[in-house]
């Protein structure tokens, strides 16, 4: 297809029902999720034509040209099978430009073994929807070429089931505007497995044309292994520094006890802003100048368990008259303690038997 792909990459995680594509359940735990509110921190290089758009409370994407691309770091999990969930609407579709969402690999290649797409796009058969499916065995589209076909403006809700035991794709499609379900498909068994996957991200294909629309509600769910010790986060001492000041943060203390730590995230307190999201456990920042900064460090292991820690960054300025105070406190306090030795001098002296005939021969 001469089309867009925004293409979701993420962890491979247990599986839960799609409408009536299954009847297995399980208890999921959320990996990542927004709806928009505030600005979610998508990493873009075409900021112009992909950003939050805070009026909407949505996610924007208008994706003209080859090399365009957005993408969110997410833990690459070793629980394979997953639930992933987001609304979609296109409001502008030329001919041969499209859109695709789904899983894929880090360097957010299309066609590769490791992803499936759900692609909306507009072509010889108009505006139509489907999914796409790379597994490390197998590949293909239920049903080609279109699942159905879709209306511009109008919102869809998609849900994504992986179901790794069967190596099984489920993929409901449902109308927002009545709640009619209008599409409800599942993959052969056996498709293969889907991982290596650790970014949602968003590519174009080159000649693509324009394709225009919102991303909103978007949620990953993951179950985890029924025994997993959790991760244990260290965030590191407190870091004292001047307004602007550039700082590291260093969570290399952090570790887990039965695996390995895949996301570090760390983000300020307590708006949230996330500073950094990756596999590295250092980042550089700036001290932002506060009497006293907050800093949440949250570590993700290999099954989606997480931990956290804090580390304040101190201002310098608020340090050093912090320092001052308690060094003068110290001066009264020793200078309290002299008192008190004189005073207790001064009574000995006082009691002394000569002292004090001396002192009554004066009175008398």
């Amino acid at each position: 297809m001469k089309g867009l792909c925004l293409v979701i990459c993420v962890c491979g995680l247990i599986l839960s029902g799609v409408g009536t594509a299954t009847a297995n359940s399980c208890s999921w735990q959320v990996v990542y999720q927004t709806d928009f509110a505030s600005d979610a921190g998508w990493i873009t290089n075409a900021p112009d034509k992909m950003y939050w758009d805070q009026q909407e409370a949505k996610y924007h994407f208008q994706l003209t040209g080859s090399g365009e691309y957005t993408f969110v770091p997410i833990a690459y999990c070793s629980v394979l099978s997953y639930k992933f969930e987001f609304d979609i609407e296109l409001v502008c579709l030329d001919y041969a430009s499209g859109i695709s969402f789904g899983l894929g690999d880090p360097d957010m290649r299309e066609g590769e073994p490791v992803q499936w797409l759900v692609n909306y796009a507009r072509g010889d058969r108009g505006n139509g929807a489907t999914l796409g499916y790379y597994g490390d065995s197998s590949s293909g589209y239920f049903p080609p070429p279109y699942a159905f076909l879709y209306k511009v403006n109008t919102v869809y809700h998609n849900v994504i089931v992986y179901d790794a035991t069967a190596q099984k794709l489920m993929w409901q499609v449902t109308r927002i505007s009545d709640g009619i379900v209008v599409a409800d498909y599942s993959s052969p068994t056996g498709i293969g497995t889907f991982t290596g996957i650790d970014r949602i991200c968003a590519k174009i294909s080159p000649g693509a044309n324009t394709s225009e629309g919102y991303i909103d509600n978007l949620v990953l769910y993951s179950s985890a292994p029924v025994e997993n010790d959790p991760p244990i986060a260290d965030g590191g001492d407190d870091i004292i520094a001047s307004a602007n000041e550039e700082v590291i943060l260093d969570a290399t203390n952090s570790s887990d006890p039965d695996g390995e730590i895949i996301l570090y995230t760390w983000q300020r307190l307590p708006d949230g802003v996330v500073i950094y999201s990756g596999e590295e456990p250092t980042c550089q920042t700036r001290s932002v100048g506060r009497a006293e900064e907050v800093i949440e460090l949250t570590v993700t292991d290999n099954y989606c368990a997480t931990a956290t820690d804090t580390v304040r960054i101190i201002n310098r300025t608020t340090q050093d008259l912090q320092d001052h105070v308690a060094a003068m406190q110290s001066q009264i306090e020793e200078l309290q303690q002299q008192i008190q030795e004189l005073q207790a001098l001064v009574d000995q002296i006082a009691s002394w038997r000569p002292i004090t005939e001396w002192l009554e021969r004066l009175i008398e």
